[in-house]
């Protein structure tokens, strides 16, 4: 995953970022509430529709559905850890006002592999144009890379 030079790409980035969103989604609302602010910064800004939670988490009552859904596996600690890394570079190197942003569109690929932008500017509010949000994600995610690759540089300058 990483590149020759041992840096990651803007897709890299992303897919990682995508796979961390997955696993937020898996964690029970409990253990969401405990996460470190870093790690949830994203999440406070982003609100699952209710289809989105149904499909989530499966009904326990007597009311059962026998098409629902089963729960998904919990999250090993090695998932936990990736998650965390990955989100961390988010609010460690994204403009604060755009960690929601990122959030919305995360959650959007982890649905298909673009990204509705028309949807995203309903989620996010205000006047903000979808065209001007897809910039937007573009510079923001473009800072996390640069954060994250200037992070493995100097991880590697530092090694014998």
């Amino acid at each position: 995953m990483i590149e020759a030079n041992g840096l990651l790409s803007y897709d890299e980035v992303q897919e990682r970022l995508v796979e961390a969103w997955g696993f937020l989604m898996r964690m029970p609302d409990r253990e969401r509430g405990w996460l470190r602010s870093g790690v949830s910064s994203i999440y406070r800004e982003f609100r699952l529709s209710e289809a989105e939670a149904w499909r989530l988490y499966q009904i326990d009552s007597d009311d059962y559905h026998g098409d629902a859904r089963p729960k998904l596996p919990p999250l090993s600690s090695v998932e936990v850890d990736r998650m965390e890394e990955a989100l961390a570079w988010v609010s460690a190197y994204a403009p604060r006002r755009d960690c929601g942003l990122i959030g919305v569109v995360l959650a959007q690929l982890q649905r298909s592999a673009r990204p509705s932008w028309e949807e995203a500017a309903d989620k996010i509010g205000g006047d903000a144009a979808p065209a001007a949000l897809s910039r937007r994600y573009e510079r923001a995610m473009g800072a996390v890379c640069r954060g994250v690759n200037a992070g493995l540089r100097r991880a590697g300058s530092c090694q014998a």
